[in-house]
């Protein structure tokens, strides 16, 4: 009997069905009690504000679309675990592959097998969920079907994956175990090989985001994909006929869906890079870890780096909190690297050869090489042979710079920032040494550059500071204090992006310190303002005496706090603000200082406060100063 190529087997299919119809049927049943469930609770929530109520629940409806999105991970794996279990034993593996068919047919029959039973599941769930929500509201017909189709990709994507993962290995175990690595390498190589470069390399700060998430789908669905609400200004006059303005909701947008659409066609190369493995597969493989011989070096190579990477980043982020810096901390990191190097190196040498006496001269050649990898890029990292630890960017090269979430860009500060920069690297040594000699203080700070042409350097620096430090006005502390405590610093600090003004102000109160009464401190006074009198004191008393660098200092070499006692006074200034929209939001917390004069002034004459240092004010515990703070 001729076999046939690319045609569809309905016997296969049918008893593929007939045995595994349990995991799609959990599939259905999880998906229906989710729809049915929200369609109920967006039918209850349809009253007199309809249009809000359906969009809302179209923006719910699609955030649940992105948690089954993730789901299909789980789903996508297993179903290729049941429809190419025959290739894991060798008498089934046998049978299969005699039947008349050709490996494409049978390759085709199975993956669609499995394939299509899924979007059976989803593309039902979602008739009746539209059929539950259509009376009246049509607008959610295209909600669900943006449900279906977030559902739909992800299930492709991630099960084309699963079965490019089937033909990498022989054995029904490992599959989701190489599946799970493979999604998650990009991110865990990225993340720990930062965290551990971190602890030695001079300067090098973590960034929040990963530059090769992309690599790594569900992490990068996770952190991409959203929706948010479209609203749109509306009046109403209402009983008094006072003119009132509202947001109503007029939408939805939808963010990071193109991501899915591009694994969703990875997840068919890869399902056509599956046939072709499929093709070559030879039958004998069944049961080894790596069914193909030419990936075997890489599975032992990659799981000892792998290993290595993620032994010592677990046990170093358990015992250190801070980078240390310096050749014993390289020293430490290289060692604990190369134990975890030895554990996965051997366990992928037994795993493959199926035995425990794999502790052979030949094998350890190839760990002395891994060894020499670690070796390399411990040592060049440490040595800066990149130029890492040295980079400091020219002032015209600088756009501006992130400092204490405030953009600075005046030519003057900029520099003194490139300044502090270049101390800090002088003054390596002694920093890395901090930790082993002890401080007094320890400081931080961070530089995010925006180059002009468009690139960006982020470094973080730890400060210590001891006794000697301290009476050294040149030390690396105090130009840290002194840069700080800059004129578009101090500006920055008691400025907003929106003007304050009675109407934005919508929660304010001065923070009024007691005298002790017998030693005994008192519980703290709070004055509440107006919006128009904090607007007042803003205008009057903050931004003048902000101009004049009397409001806004930090004191950074201040570790028994004395400076700053001797430097502010009893009141504290604490606004809260909003914005042109409801999203618009800043919170002000500016002490008041002895040298600032308008804003004193202002208390004293406007509110009847009467502000002293807080020196004063604590004074001599048996005989405290007799003052009045609010009349």
């Amino acid at each position: 009997m001729p076999s046939k190529t690319w045609s569809f087997n309905r016997g296969i299919a049918a008893n593929y069905l007939k045995r595994f119809w349990p995991l799609w049927g959990a599939w259905l049943a999880g998906l229906l009690l989710a729809a049915v469930s929200l369609a109920q609770t967006g039918i209850s929530s349809f009253g007199p504000d309809s249009t809000y109520n359906v969009w809302n629940f179209g923006v719910t409806l699609l955030s649940t679309s992105e948690l089954f999105a993730m789901g299909t991970a789980g789903i996508g794996v297993l179903t290729a675990m049941a429809m190419f279990h025959y290739l894991y034993q060798p008498r089934e593996s046998g049978m299969m592959h005699t039947l008349p068919l050709r490996r494409e047919s049978l390759f085709l029959t199975v993956y669609l097998t499995g394939l299509l039973p899924l979007l059976g599941a989803e593309l039902l769930v979602t008739l009746i969920g539209m059929l539950m929500t259509l009376p009246g509201r049509y607008a959610l017909a295209v909600s669900w079907l943006q449900w279906f189709g977030v559902l739909a990709l992800g299930t492709v994507a991630f099960y084309g994956f699963a079965v490019f993962c089937a033909m990498l290995t022989g054995h029904w175990l490992v599959l989701p175990a190489v599946y799970a690595v493979l999604n998650l390498t990009a991110v865990v190589v990225e993340s720990t090989g930062r965290d551990l470069l971190s602890l030695f390399v001079y300067g090098m700060r973590i960034p929040s985001g990963l530059k090769l998430g992309f690599l790594s789908p569900p992490y990068q669905l996770a952190t991409k994909l959203s929706r948010h609400m479209l609203t749109a200004p509306a009046e109403r006059i209402d009983g008094t006929g006072m003119l009132n303005v509202y947001e109503v909701a007029n939408g939805y947008t939808l963010e990071g869906y193109g991501w899915l659409v591009g694994y969703a066609v990875a997840g068919l190369l890869l399902a056509a890079c599956a046939l072709l493995l499929y093709r070559r597969r030879r039958l004998e493989t069944a049961g080894d870890v790596v069914a193909i011989a030419v990936l075997r070096p890489v599975f032992k190579y990659c799981l000892s780096l792998g290993t290595a990477l993620v032994f010592a980043d677990l046990l170093l982020a358990m015992v250190f909190q801070q980078p240390r810096g310096g050749y014993g901390m390289a020293a430490l990191v290289l060692g604990l690297m190369i134990v975890g190097a030895f554990i996965g190196y051997f366990a992928a040498e037994m795993l493959m050869q199926k035995t425990l006496k794999v502790f052979r001269a030949r094998a350890f050649r190839g760990f002395a090489a891994v060894c020499a990898v670690l070796c390399l890029f411990v040592g060049l990292n440490e040595l800066d042979a990149f130029g890492y630890e040295r980079r400091v960017p020219d002032a015209n090269e600088v756009d501006y710079i992130t400092v204490l979430n405030a953009k600075i860009d005046e030519p003057e500060t900029v520099e003194a920032l490139i300044e502090l920069h270049r101390a800090a690297i002088a003054d390596k040594a002694r920093q890395e040494r901090g930790w082993a000699e002890g401080a007094l203080n320890v400081m931080t700070f961070e530089l995010s550059y925006t180059l002009k042409n468009g690139g960006t350097l982020e470094r973080l620096y730890s400060v210590f500071t001891n006794a000697d430090e301290l009476a050294d006005p040149d030390s690396l502390g105090w130009q840290l204090e002194r840069c700080y405590n800059l004129p578009e610093f101090l500006r920055e600090r008691v400025t907003l992006s929106f003007p304050v003004t009675a109407r934005s102000v919508q929660y304010a109160t001065l923070d009024v310190q007691q005298p002790r009464i017998d030693g005994d401190w008192q519980p703290s006074q709070s004055v509440t303002l107006t919006g128009e009198e904090a607007a007042a004191l803003y205008a009057e008393g903050i931004l003048p005496d902000a101009e004049a660098l009397h409001i806004g200092h930090r004191w950074y070499m201040d570790p028994d706090g004395s400076r700053a006692t001797a430097a502010t006074t009893n009141v504290t200034l604490n606004m809260l603000l909003v914005g042109d929209t409801s999203e618009e939001h800043a919170w002000l917390d500016i002490p008041v200082e002895t040298d600032s004069r308008n804003t004193i002034r202002w208390l004293e004459e406007n509110k009847g406060i009467t502000v002293v240092p807080i020196s004063e004010l604590n004074g001599d515990e048996a005989n405290p100063s007799p003052i009045a703070v609010h009349r």
